[in-house]
């Protein structure tokens, strides 16, 4: 089932044969890299102990809970013994992290590991790959689906080419983390979305059931809490408030099954988060120069990577720039509410979407792959339009810029200036000051909108 168009399908943007010729650049750098890899000394070829080390607590946290130890994967030392035992058994003599190995995702999601440890860790840790990589999938069918239904073949397979060469996708893949999950999950809840914007503007029935299945969807995002909060708060400016309530019967499910399995387990997970992340990033050198966030930007602005709790100053300066971005996605907002039409409502999507990072508390540079979903609504948004724009050519490079910086392999910590912040928000104003209904938008959503097939098909 097709997607309906909300704009006519237009010829091949001139940027597109650059980001083929770029995409594959990087590709074939990346399978180069892999394939000299094969060649070196044992201990430095890419296996078990040198990729998929972020899936070790996963595993270590899945087997507690297989062994009926669940109450204990909030103590970060008993998960550290669990990792450095598996570690020991299947790589001994293997030099392991010295740091702690805690688990920060919400009780039920360990659930998802436990089946896993079934196996010993190195094939535990293909399967999860092999599930990973089924997720890419999935994730870039679902983003071709946020592009126009006729927009050019050229355009809908550069997005998977893009996606498995971006840096973030290989960060993900390096270390095994659960972005792809992330990305399937949220780029299914926008396909919701975006039908429910088409029976809008075609006015076919059916809108209120689109906008509960976008909210159960998006509540699957709950073994992240705050992406969650922030993409559930999104949709619903977009769609409406039954959002929250498809969101609440994901969580409440998600909360029942969780505490029959360890009862107590979502007040203790409350109770012993802050002082874990207290210890990670306070009571050791934390990699603050890889978070994207604009907490990340004041402190290491001000107080650099150095030990200790954060200052006042970062503190004030770093509500301060929430409650602007804040602001400016509100009064943006109000605008696409205004305006009425379903464009406006996808290109203030697309800015919230990049604001996201900015705004969480914690957010790693690998879940940047996560833009992508942002960048297949601005796609379908550009290729639609009769004439580029200065402003619109501006911003497909301060994308490209933001891609191409992480690529560039030194650390930014010793310069005290977190440039992925830096570009991000460049990025994200840039999104922002395109929420407004200019005459091509206008003319666009005043055309005639084909219903989607299903409706046609039951007339």
């Amino acid at each position: 089932m097709m997607l309906s168009p909300l704009w006519p399908a237009r010829p091949v943007r001139p940027m597109v044969p650059l980001l083929w010729k770029i995409a594959g650049g990087v590709l074939l750098f990346v399978v180069t890299a892999f394939v000299t890899l094969q060649f070196m000394p044992s201990q430095e070829r890419v296996g078990p102990r040198t990729i998929g080390n972020d899936f070790l607590p996963s595993f270590a946290a899945g087997l507690m809970v297989r062994e009926g130890q669940g109450d204990q994967i909030y103590n970060p030392y008993a998960v550290t013994r669990v990792v450095r035992a598996i570690w020991e058994i299947h790589f001994p003599g293997a030099e392991a992290s010295s740091g702690l190995a805690a688990w920060l995702n919400p009780p039920f999601f360990a659930f998802l590991f436990a089946p896993l440890t079934g196996l010993p860790y190195p094939q535990a840790l293909g399967v999860w790959i092999a599930i990973n990589f089924c997720l890419t999938i999935a994730g870039c069918a679902l983003l071709i689906r946020l592009l126009p239904a006729n927009s050019p073949l050229a355009v809908k397979a550069l997005v998977p080419v893009l996606v498995v060469s971006s840096f973030p996708f290989v960060r993900t893949m390096t270390h095994q983390q659960n972005t792809m999950l992330s990305l399937a999950i949220l780029a299914g809840a926008l396909v919701l979305t975006m039908r429910a914007l088409a029976r809008e503007a075609s006015e076919s029935p059916g809108r209120a059931r689109l906008a509960y299945a976008t909210g159960t969807v998006a509540g699957l995002l709950l073994f992240k809490p705050q992406l969650a909060a922030v993409t559930i708060l999104a949709l619903a400016v977009v769609v409406g408030f039954r959002v929250l309530l498809g969101a609440i019967y994901t969580g409440a499910l998600l909360l029942a099954v969780q505490e029959w399995v360890i009862p107590g387990a979502a007040w203790q997970f409350l109770l012993e988060m802050p002082p874990i992340l207290d210890r990670l990033h306070e009571r050791q050198n934390y990699h603050w120069d890889r978070h994207v966030t604009l907490h990340s930007f004041w402190r290491m602005l001000i107080q650099g990577t150095e030990t200790g709790p954060t200052g006042l100053a970062v503190k004030v300066l770093w509500m301060a720039s929430l409650a602007a971005v804040g602001l400016w996605l509100a009064r943006a907002a109000w605008t696409a509410n205004r305006a009425s039409n379903p464009i406006t409502a996808r290109r203030w999507l697309a800015a919230a979407i990049c604001a996201m990072p900015l705004v969480m508390p914690y957010f790693m540079d690998y879940d940047l792959l996560l833009l992508a979903t942002a960048a297949a609504l601005l796609a379908g948004d550009l290729n639609a339009k009769a004439t580029t724009s200065i402003s619109d050519r501006r911003l497909s490079w301060a994308w490209v810029a933001l891609a191409a910086w992480q690529a560039m392999p030194m650390s930014t910590a010793s310069w005290r200036v977190n440039i992925t912040a830096v570009l991000l928000t460049l990025v994200t104003a840039m999104m922002i000051r395109r929420v407004k209904p200019d005459a091509a938008v206008e003319e666009t959503a005043t055309m005639k909108i084909e219903p989607p097939r299903d409706v046609r098909m039951a007339a």
